[in-house]
């Protein structure tokens, strides 16, 4: 039970710093080719 609780944890981990990883890249890709804020703001 412990070690199943231990790998969601870890799970959730990765998928939050995946999804801030991606956030990350989309705001650089989107200053770097100029996109409107407005499309930002929706990703």
């Amino acid at each position: 039970m412990l070690l199943g609780f231990l790998f969601t944890l870890v799970g959730l981990g990765v998928l939050t710093l995946g999804a801030d990883h991606f956030v990350k890249g989309a705001a650089r890709l989107a200053i770097h080719h100029q996109v409107s804020p407005v499309v930002v703001g929706a990703v």
